[in-house]
């Protein structure tokens, strides 16, 4: 199997939508059932994703859910399908009230191995 990654740079002003959405994206992935609790853990409660993140001076009570996202499964197990349920929901309930305060602060990215085309070079880099 190929190790090929791919990278994407995401501005500094978009972060927090960025991971807002990305966040809210994989945890109603996870409430869904399209993907298991675990997914959490290999995911966004990743240690080398979050690292950045515990650096960008995010809010106390949405590190609080991706801190929280790699124990779902333990949850789930452990507590029962009430409690899982619960977590999911408040989670879910805390990143949207955090992202409708950033309803004007959208997020930008661009892969950044990816060559531009003969096209795309000669857009003002704000369209790229």
């Amino acid at each position: 199997m190929s190790n090929d990654n791919h990278n994407l740079e995401v501005s500094k002003e978009g972060l927090e939508a960025f991971v807002l959405c990305l966040a809210l994206g994989t945890l109603e992935a996870i409430r869904s059932r399209a993907w298991n609790p675990d997914a959490g853990v290999w995911t966004i409660g990743r240690p080398r994703f979050k690292s950045l993140l515990e650096k960008s001076n995010f809010p106390e009570n949405v590190m609080a859910v991706i801190e929280q996202v790699d124990e779902l499964s333990a949850i789930q197990k452990f507590d029962g399908v009430d409690a899982y349920s619960k977590c999911l929901d408040q989670s879910i309930a805390v990143l949207t009230e955090r992202l409708k305060e950033l309803s004007d602060q959208y997020w930008y990215a661009g892969w950044t191995n990816q060559l531009p085309t003969e096209n795309e070079s000669q857009k003002p880099a704000a369209d790229r």
